[in-house]
């Protein structure tokens, strides 16, 4: 059960719904970064669940917006070009929210709350409206729920996976087979995406982890994301040759939602794909070391979270482990990841025949 404790200050952050018929028009802002915008997309599911004639819209940044047309989720998305410097915001919030304002949006809201949103939110002088809980230590998911309903709008806990739209599943899949997919075998996404070092699982240990699943059962390995991960990848592969599909730095980000959309289960550092996969339904056991697991851990059955909060010195959110050994992560072993990643296979698979 998703709780919060009531803070009086956010007490004039929501207008909620209030008219007897269902909203017309309804904004969802979210403008980074790109696992952020992933868990905007189960509460656009939900929210077109509950409105289906109802125009749903989201206002992101230019460098998210691939993510977000990867699905069927949305009737437009607005995504101008975010000022990298602080210089340029205001005149983007003001022309922005005049482009708002001219759609004739009922219902805001407001999923990034700072002042580039409110001002948006504001020029735009929607019906209905709520802004995010920044800084409650709970899921990101939990607090997006919240400010559904707080809102006035119906958002069940647990979301319902994002369906990508039928010509991306195809172009990915095709993609996959190109590069040696096999549907016998299972796939599983590894992810060593993680920013700073204080967030990196060993390399070895992922080797090691495919070295055992190798033995136990048919699987294949898939590597995404961007070169910054290059060489980390090319660990792993050289380490798995012949289980391997490396597509790091070769895909676009709808192509990669696609591709890890079809995966079977991922093994993941804390990152924007972890995010996006959890959006599309695909079971996690996601590595937490510095990270704050409370505002950030996959929510719901279809993850497991191996994170640092039981020790003195976890979540510390330190670029640098101040020990040197990042203990936190190094004393997951391979052995025990896979457990969890068998065991969670097992469970979701049970759950999803039934």
């Amino acid at each position: 059960m998703i709780t919060r404790r009531e803070n009086p200050a956010e007490r004039r952050s929501f207008a909620p719904w209030r008219k007897k018929d269902p909203p017309e028009r309804i904004l969802l802002i979210r403008f980074h970064a790109i696992g952020d915008v992933a868990l905007v997309l189960p509460a656009a599911a939900a929210l077109r669940a509950l409105h289906p004639s109802a125009h749903v819209a989201l206002l992101t940044a230019d460098q998210t917006g691939e993510l977000a047309s990867a699905t069927t989720l949305f009737d437009r998305i607005l995504a101008p070009p975010f000022p990298r410097h602080r210089a340029g915001r205001a005149w983007y919030a003001l022309r922005t929210g005049m482009l708002v304002r001219s759609l004739g949006y009922d219902t805001i809201l407001d999923l990034q709350r700072n002042s580039v949103s409110r001002i948006v939110r504001r020029i735009a002088s929607p019906a209905a409206w709520g802004e995010f809980d920044r800084y409650a230590p709970l899921p990101a998911w939990a607090r997006i729920v919240d400010t559904c309903r707080r809102s006035g709008f119906a958002c069940a806990e647990t979301p319902r996976p994002v369906a990508l739209r039928s010509e991306r599943q195809e172009s990915s899949r095709q993609l996959l087979a190109r590069h040696g997919r096999t549907t016998e075998r299972t796939l599983v996404v590894l992810n060593p995406a993680g920013l700073w070092s204080t967030r990196n699982w060993p390399v070895e240990n992922y080797v090691q982890l495919g070295m055992h699943w190798r033995q136990r059962a048919p699987v294949q390995f898939l590597l995404l994301g961007t070169v910054r991960m290059r060489e980390r990848a090319a660990a792993i592969a050289a380490g798995l040759s012949g289980d391997v599909i490396d597509l790091t730095g070769a895909t676009t980000l709808a192509e990669a939602f696609g591709c890890v959309a079809q995966a079977d289960i991922m093994i993941s550092e804390d990152s924007g794909l972890m995010h996006a996969a959890w959006a599309a339904g695909v079971p996690i056991v996601a590595l937490f070391g510095s990270s704050r697991h409370d505002w950030s851990a996959p929510y719901g059955s279809r993850a497991v979270t191996l994170h640092s909060g039981d020790l003195p010195c976890g979540a510390c959110m330190e670029p640098a482990c101040r020990f040197g050994d990042v203990h936190c992560l190094t004393r997951h072993t391979p052995a025990a990841v896979l457990g969890e990643a068998i065991r969670l296979l097992q469970k979701t698979t049970h759950t999803t025949t039934d």
